[in-house]
């Protein structure tokens, strides 16, 4: 093809010769118009990417300001970290000059807080001064809480710019005496030291007020690196200026990282949880229409004791001083919620600590976890830190930061602060207050030492911050006392009467004699019941009694009223035995209170026994108490008690028995003959005493135990036809269950049964002896001299001869005689009898007759006393009583 206007010739000489001018020109302006595309859209990718890169880096800064985002604990509650965390509060934003000397912005941290933009967060990075310096404002931070950095040192991203910008600055003394566009340009572009986006620009940070709290917002200018900032007082507004269209900005919103509602409602649920630990839950009713307490009232019937925790450096823990008076005033803890203290009774503890036996807790959880576990560990690398490793080596205020920020095994609120309790009022009109100090962690306590012992919810300090925002529950008297008192006064004082009953009987009960009728305990023992106390030995707890008479305030427990007592006289129980296990075991009150035993001696000098419920408070002696009073007049005439005048009957009716035992019941015959029955009517000799043990297996008295046990080989004529008397459980007893003692003088043939009487201690030749004795003398079952005369008759014939045996005393012994025939005037053959007998035991006594080898045996009676014996087989006698026998001694009482 051949170029228009060109021979073959020249236009292969033109294609050798290279691009012409307008071709040049033309390739230029394609590339140029290419050029002019392709850069704009290079400049477009790498905004992207400083787009997103300038995302990350305001995402780091929030990191750092309220720490990771969407992190909740168990109780939903979002989990704050960083500078928020640490302070409390948002980062300040201060402003920065120029120190052209040095070529570095300076930190104005002493001037008022910038918040439209032009200031930054420096304490993302660096401590500030402390508060208190006197070269703070009032609203400065206080760094002593600082635990940042929270990020690196600010360096600028391009240090090149750095450079090009100081040249602007040369011959220059200040920023301002740049043009306003050379020094905002500087301002913007100079970032060592301050935070910066992606493209090496300074961030813009402002704080705005909004409807749920203040906000701060974090601004890049963007692409255009153009952003115009609010005025003071006014709000930034992105839509409102073109120039802000691309600006970039990353809003932390004020519940976010204050959560106030969430925090204040899970603090109100704590103090309700603890409200129910201590009193039991609200609403409930019984069918009465009265308040059923619970939890640690209804076991303890007080409110719980606040002790203060004291820090234990070795074990790195609080322990409780729970052996000091308690702490009012916003220092102590409720620790009897969760953990039970000493016992009552430990002389080391003051009188008021409460006694744990009735405690049944736990009512709350032990408050092991510290919410927020970070701090504890910045806390106790601060007190190691102090000079002498210990609180007392942190200053005031760093002290008290510990104390109220150290709360692993104390009950804290949702924001990690240890609570707050004060008791006001006393006794039965004590209030309790549980406080949280709130967001801004301050409160103002009661100082006692000036009279001050109420809580101010309206208290503030100085510096404006005080107990505005406290959360406050409060118990008061009428929730804890008044619901638990309706009915329990009456309810105890039955139990107190059905105690007085079971000691001493009914106050009204009367005998058939129209005598006080001695009841209970007393009415069977005959003395007061012992009082024991639980001695908590190690090796051997046991119950010990206390010394008697001794007068002192030593209070007891009846054991015996429920206990089973060897004394064969205890008849009990008296009570149904009381809940509980060795030293917790003890008769209560309507409020579960330990009932109070004591035997005192009033100015008249009446012994009394004093039967004490110590009323709601729980507190023995106080004003509240509730008692009953036994004198010992009520059951004594003298020094004889008045059941013991009908011991001393029924006594003398017990050895009566045993003394019938012996000579059978007092009965005559029809001639007048006294009757000997009994022991020595059937055996006609004394028994044998045997030395039988007491049921304390220590101690051995002789007693009669044929009179209860079969005895074999008496002799012809007489038999054991027992039993005489009740096999006893171990021996013979009086009415006051001590053993009668019997005394046997064989030269005499006199036998003694004695009583010890009240005091069961025997001693008949004692002046002042109170012994009660029987006697029994050889007269009364034995005659001295009998003379038996008799006929024997025989119709048939009569017998050459006849033997005649009377069997009158055991082991063999009789009399005999032969009798021959005779004649009787008035009828057939008889055989005259005219026996002589000797010491004969009275009695159904053998007589045996023997005619002619066959035996016939007759029993015939021989008593005391009386004429003529009735005829009996033939037989006629009659028993005449030797002149010299005479009455027996009168028995003593």
């Amino acid at each position: 093809m051949l170029l228009k206007g060109m021979t073959e010739k020249t236009q292969k000489n033109y294609m050798k010769g290279g691009f012409t001018l307008l071709e040049i020109i033309v390739v230029l302006s394609i590339m140029s118009f290419l050029a002019a595309m392709i850069v704009p859209f290079i400049g477009h990718m790498n905004n992207t990417q400083k787009t997103k890169d300038t995302h990350e880096i305001l995402r780091n800064i929030r990191t750092a300001i309220i720490g990771t985002p969407n992190v909740f604990d168990s109780e939903g509650i979002r989990i704050i970290g960083g500078y928020v965390k640490d302070m409390d509060a948002f980062p300040k934003l201060y402003e920065a000059e120029w120190d052209n000397t040095n070529k570095v912005w300076k930190w104005k941290d002493d001037d008022e807080e910038v918040v439209n933009g032009r200031g930054q967060p420096r304490g993302l990075w660096e401590e500030g001064r402390s508060l208190g310096s006197t070269d703070l404002t009032e609203d400065a931070p206080d760094y002593s809480s600082w635990k940042g950095p929270y990020l690196y040192y600010p360096k600028d991203p391009y240090p090149e710019n750095t450079k090009e910008l100081e040249k602007q600055l040369k011959g220059v003394d200040e920023l301002d005496d740049l043009d306003p566009d050379d020094k905002g340009r500087f301002e913007q572009r100079y970032v060592e030291g301050k935070l910066s986006d992606a493209w090496g620009r300074v961030l813009y940070f402002i704080k705005q007020d909004t409807a749920e709290g203040p906000s701060l917002l974090m601004i890049s200018a963007g692409p255009s690196g153009k952003i115009v900032l609010p005025d003071p007082g006014e709000k930034y507004n992105q839509n409102a200026d073109k120039e802000n269209e691309d600006n970039i900005v990353l809003e932390i919103k004020h519940r976010e990282w204050y959560n106030l509602a969430q925090r204040t409602e899970a603090t109100y649920e704590i103090l309700e949880n603890i409200r129910t630990a201590i009193i039991g839950p609200q609403n409930v009713y019984d069918r009465e229409g009265i308040r059923v307490i619970g939890g640690y009232v209804r076991d303890m019937n007080t409110l719980p004791k606040l002790y203060e925790p004291i820090w234990n450096k070795e074990g790195l823990r609080w322990d409780w001083d729970e052996d000091k008076e308690e702490v009012e005033i916003g220092k102590g803890q409720p620790r009897g919620l969760w953990e039970a203290g000493l016992s009552l009774g430990d002389p080391d503890l003051a009188e008021d600590v409460p006694d744990y036996s009735r405690w049944l807790g736990p009512y709350i959880d032990y408050p092991r976890e510290d919410p927020f576990p970070d701090d504890t560990k910045n806390l106790l690398e601060e007190l190691k830190k102090s000079a002498l490793d210990r609180l007392d080596g942190l200053d005031e205020e760093d002290k008290k930061r510990f104390q109220q920020r150290h709360v692993g095994g104390k009950l804290s609120d949702a924001w990690g602060e240890a609570l707050y309790f004060i008791k006001e009022g006393s006794g039965n009109e004590t209030s309790l207050l549980m406080i949280s100090a709130g967001a801004d962690g301050e409160i103002i306590l009661p100082d006692p030492s000036i009279g001050d012992t109420h809580y101010d919810k309206d208290a503030v300090n100085p510096e404006g911050k005080g107990n505005k925002d406290n959360i406050v529950i409060k118990i008061t008297p009428n929730e804890w006392y008044e619901p638990r008192n309706i009915g329990k006064e009456e309810e105890t004082m039955e139990i107190l009467q059905e105690l007085r009953r079971a000691i001493i009987g009914r106050v009204d009960a009367i005998d058939a004699m129209g005598r006080k009728n001695v009841g209970g305990y007393i009415g069977d023992i005959g003395d007061w019941p012992k009082l024991y106390y639980w001695d908590d030995d190690f090796d051997d707890p046991s119950w010990i009694e206390f010394l008697e008479n001794d007068y002192e305030e030593l209070y007891g427990q009846p054991i015996y009223l429920w206990k089973k007592k060897t004394d064969p006289l205890w008849k009990g129980p008296y009570i149904t035995e009381p809940w509980g296990i060795g030293g917790n075991q003890l008769i209560r009150d309507a409020w579960n209170n330990e009932i109070y035993f004591e035997i005192d001696r009033n100015s008249d000098g009446n012994e009394y026994l004093r039967i004490t419920s110590p009323g709601i408070d729980g507190n023995i002696d106080t004003e509240d108490d509730l008692y009953i009073d036994i004198f010992d007049y009520e059951w004594k005439s003298g020094d004889i008690a008045m059941m013991d005048k009908k011991k001393i009957e029924d006594t003398i009716k017990i050895l009566e028995r045993v003394r019938e035992a012996f000579l059978g019941a007092d009965a005559f015959d029809a001639s007048g003959r006294r009757i000997v029955g009994g022991y020595l009517g059937d055996m006609g000799d004394w028994p044998t005493f045997t030395n039988i043990s007491s049921s304390d297996g220590i101690t051995e008295y002789q007693q009669p135990q044929d009179l209860w046990k079969i005895k074999e080989g008496a002799g012809q004529g007489f038999e054991w036809r027992g039993p005489y008397i009740q096999k006893p459980i171990d021996v013979l007893r009086d009415a006051w269950g001590k053993p009668i003692h019997f005394e046997l003088n064989e030269n005499e043939n006199r036998l003694i049964i004695i009583s010890g009487g009240a005091d069961g201690k025997v001693d008949l030749d004692a002046d002042d002896n109170d012994d009660i004795a029987r006697y029994i003398d050889k007269s009364e079952w034995k005659v001295g001299t009998i003379t038996v005369r008799g006929n024997i008759y025989n119709e048939s014939y009569d017998p050459k001869e006849i033997t005649v045996k009377l069997h009158h005393k055991p082991k063999g012994s009789k009399e005999k005689v032969i009798t021959v025939p005779g004649r009787s005037e008035t009828g057939p053959g008889y055989h005259g009898i005219n026996l002589q007998v000797e010491d004969v035991v009275c009695g159904k006594r053998n007589f045996e007759i023997i005619i002619e080898g066959e035996k016939r045996e007759i029993d015939i009676f021989i008593g005391i006393g009386g004429t003529q014996s009735p005829t009996k087989e033939r037989l006629n006698f009659y028993i005449k009583r030797p002149p010299d026998e005479v009455d027996p001694p009168e028995e003593d009482e």
